[in-house]
């Protein structure tokens, strides 16, 4: 498939030299150069560079950022580079952002667009310093990171602080979007605390509504490993197995069996709960079910 590449471009002396080299680097098929008035400039000494390398810069357009000092600004012609290089059939998951020069609201805007987007890899330039902050020709090295790696962090602040709230829909809702453009199949490889609270969020929903069979299979597909992530004191897997035994004497061909002490215990526990929610009516009726003789 072909490769697109989005690069933010500044004024600094010597940036041409690893803007050509990162180009060289990453191989794309379609270059976007994010630019100011003043930075469009800079293309001529980058094809010039390019010469010097005995690189052959790829066909390239340029997208103007209309305020370098505002990251909106720089955000939204990121957008519409991203955007750009789709309508040339590159897939974000084909393109390359590097947000190494320019001023900071651009790199910062480039940045969280090939967040948002989707996009394959950010790559940044570093290496020694001169006097002036500039890095020495040379020197480069390429610090790559792939922006879903990014994001998955703010989704999994999120999808936490929903879940410890017991929001399991909508966090499995978050999670869900979040996931639904990767191989399913790759999930557990991929993002596995993700995918592992995404099976939480089934597990437990379950349980809150006493389908204590489906919450047992749904708790048994979350890795053991992934579960003592979640909870390195044991609570996710002491509920687990609680709410196995209780699947295991609701499947059993008795009555007594089936009516035990654990559910009743079940039923108290979830009754707390919707009072902590301050779900009032739906605690009322836990107790009235609870003691209720039939």
């Amino acid at each position: 498939m072909p490769k697109g590449m989005v690069i933010t471009v500044g004024v600094g002396r010597g940036i041409e030299h690893a803007i050509a080299l990162s180009i060289r680097n990453a191989h794309p098929d379609f270059v976007v150069f994010l630019v100011t008035e003043q930075s469009e400039k800079t293309l001529e000494r980058i094809e010039q560079e390019a010469q010097n390398l005995g690189l052959t810069l790829p066909p390239y357009e340029c997208e103007r950022v209309d305020d370098e000092n505002d990251a909106e600004s720089a955000y939204e012609a990121a957008v519409r580079a991203i955007r750009k290089l789709g309508e040339k059939g590159i897939q974000p998951s084909e393109i390359t952002v590097d947000y190494t020069t320019g001023s900071k609201p651009m790199s910062a805007g480039a940045l969280y667009a090939a967040i948002t987007e989707g996009c394959a890899d950010v790559v940044y330039v570093t290496g020694q310093r001169d006097e002036n902050g500039r890095v020495i020709s040379g020197t480069e090295r390429f610090l790559t990171t792939a922006p879903n790696k990014l994001l998955a962090r703010r989704i999994r602040s999120e999808a936490v602080r929903l879940f410890n709230a017991w929001q399991f829909a909508a966090a499995k809702q978050l999670l869900d979007e979040f996931l639904r453009p990767f191989p399913q199949n790759r999930l557990a490889q991929l993002f596995p605390e993700l995918d592992g609270l995404r099976k939480l969020c089934v597990a437990y929903p379950a349980w809150d509504a006493f389908d204590h069979i489906a919450a047992k299979q749904a708790f048994d597909e979350v890795d053991k490993s992934v579960m003592e992530t979640w909870s390195p004191d044991g609570q996710i897997a002491r509920n687990k197995g609680w709410v196995n035994k209780l699947a295991r004497k609701l499947q059993s061909n008795s009555l007594d069996e089936r009516l035990c002490e654990e559910l009743l215990v079940d039923l108290w526990a979830n009754a707390l709960r919707r009072l902590e929610e301050k779900r009032f009516v739906d605690a009322v009726a836990r107790l009235y079910r609870l003691a209720s003789p039939s």
